[in-house]
C-alpha cells in the first residue's frame, strides 16, 4: 500500500481521478460475461459494418510475406491511395490508427493547459477526453430539443477564447447532419474547425470542397464503418499540407501497421462491392426506422449514418437496455443527462434487426 501511494504521487494530479471513456466490448467478452453463446449475441452497439471487410482483405493479408519489415513512416503509398479515393492530393492526407489518433495528434498540436475547445453535445466523447489529457478545457454547448446546433451558442463560445471547434456530421449519436453554410461561417473565425465525417459514406454529404478555401479546416474520416475495418484501426485526416507536415513530425513513426495498409489497398480495390453494401445498409436503416416508428414507446430520429438514435417514452431506457442485454442483444446506452431517455441502435442484418424488434414488441 505504501509503495502504491508513492507511485500515485508521481501521477499528474489532473489525471489521477480522470474518468475512462465508456467503451463497447467484442462479442466473445459479452457472451462470457452474460453466460450466453457467442453465436447468440446480436451486436448492435458499436456502429460496425454488419458485412465485415471485403473478401479481398483476407486474401491480400494471407499473401503478403514481409511482415518483418517496418511500414513506411511517411505513409507515401497509403496517402496516395486515400487521396485518390477522397478526391484530394496526397500532401493533404495523413493516416492514423483510427481517426481517434488524428484527433489526439491535432489536440496535442494546438492545445496547451488552459486552452479551450468547443463541441456541440451530445457528441463523440473522445474530443473532450483527449483535451482533458493535455490539460485543456472543453466548452460543451447543448443542442436544442431536436438535436440541432444553435449558431449563436457556438459563436459565443468562439468569442470566449476557443481554439478548436469540433463538428461531427453525421453526428454520433444523433445521426444528424451539420449545415455546410454554418461550417463556412465558423471557418471565417480565427479557430481550427474539425469536421468529423466518420459516417460520410452513409450520408454522401461532405465539407471537403471547402478545404482549398480554408487553411483552418480539417476533415476526418475512417475505414471502420463503411469498409468494415474497425478492428484494423485505420482512419485519416484531410487538411492543409502545412498541418500534415506538423502531424507527420509528432506522430509515432510507424503508427500504421503493414496489415492496416494492406487492408486499405485491398478495400479500395473492391470499391464497387463495398459501396453496394453501404446502399444495403442505408436501405435497411430506412426499413428499421419505419419498424421502430410503429412501436408505441419508441420515437426514432431520422439518421444519415449506420445507426438510429431513438427516444424511449413511458419506459426507462436503462430498463429496456438491461432486458435486451439479458437476451444477448447489445445496443448503446448512455449514462448522461442529455441521453438518459435514449438508446442508439446500430443497423445490423435483417435477421439481427428482426430479432431486436421481435423482443421489443413482446
Amino acid at each position: 500500500m505504501e509503495n502504491q501511494k508513492k507511485i500515485d504521487k508521481l501521477i499528474i494530479p489532473r489525471l489521477q481521478n480522470m474518468q475512462p471513456y465508456v467503451p463497447i466490448y467484442p462479442p466473445d467478452i459479452m457472451a462470457e460475461k452474460f453466460g450466453v453463446s457467442e453465436n447468440d449475441i446480436v451486436k448492435l452497439d458499436g456502429n460496425e459494418n454488419m458485412f465485415g471487410p471485403s473478401p479481398k482483405v483476407a486474401q491480400a493479408l494471407s499473401e503478403f510475406k514481409d511482415y518483418n519489415i517496418y511500414p513506411d513512416p511517411l505513409q507515401e503509398k497509403l496517402r496516395e491511395s486515400i487521396a485518390n479515393y477522397a478526391g484530394t492530393t496526397p500532401d493533404r492526407v495523413i493516416a492514423g490508427a483510427g481517426s481517434d489518433e488524428i484527433i489526439d495528434l491535432l489536440i496535442r498540436l494546438f492545445i496547451q493547459p488552459g486552452d479551450k475547445i468547443c463541441q456541440p453535445v451530445p457528441t463523440f466523447a473522445m474530443y473532450s477526453t483527449f483535451t482533458e489529457l493535455v490539460g485543456g478545457e472543453t466548452i460543451s454547448v447543448s443542442m436544442d430539443e431536436n438535436f440541432e446546433i444553435t449558431e449563436d451558442s457556438i459563436l459565443s463560445a468562439i468569442n470566449n477564447g476557443v481554439k478548436i471547434v469540433f463538428l461531427t456530421s453525421p453526428n454520433n449519436p444523433t445521426g444528424r447532419l451539420i449545415d455546410k453554410d454554418f461550417v463556412s461561417k465558423i471557418l471565417q473565425k480565427d479557430v481550427l474547425v474539425i469536421v468529423d465525417e466518420a459516417y460520410y459514406e452513409f450520408s454522401g454529404k461532405t465539407c471537403i470542397d471547402l478545404i482549398d478555401d480554408y487553411s483552418n479546416l480539417v476533415i476526418l474520416r475512417t475505414f471502420s464503418k463503411w469498409a468494415g475495418l474497425a478492428g484494423m484501426r485505420i482512419g485519416y485526416g484531410i487538411m492543409n499540407p502545412s498541418l500534415v507536415s506538423h502531424l507527420l513530425i509528432i506522430k509515432p513513426p510507424y503508427n500504421i501497421s503493414v496489415a492496416a495498409e494492406i487492408a486499405v489497398k485491398a478495400s479500395l480495390d473492391d470499391l464497387e462491392l463495398l459501396l453496394e453494401r453501404v446502399e444495403i445498409i442505408k436501405n435497411e436503416r430506412e426499413w428499421m426506422f419505419d419498424r421502430l416508428s410503429e412501436i408505441p414507446f419508441m420515437e426514432p430520429i431520422p439518421s444519415d449514418a449506420n445507426f438510429i438514435l431513438t427516444k424511449i417514452v413511458n419506459l426507462e431506457s436503462v430498463e429496456l437496455y438491461n432486458r435486451l442485454l439479458s437476451k444477448g442483444i447489445l445496443v448503446r446506452y448512455y449514462e448522461n443527462e442529455l441521453l438518459k431517455n435514449y438508446l442508439r441502435i446500430s443497423i445490423g442484418s435483417r435477421e439481427q434487426n428482426q430479432k431486436l424488434l421481435d423482443f421489443i414488441k413482446q
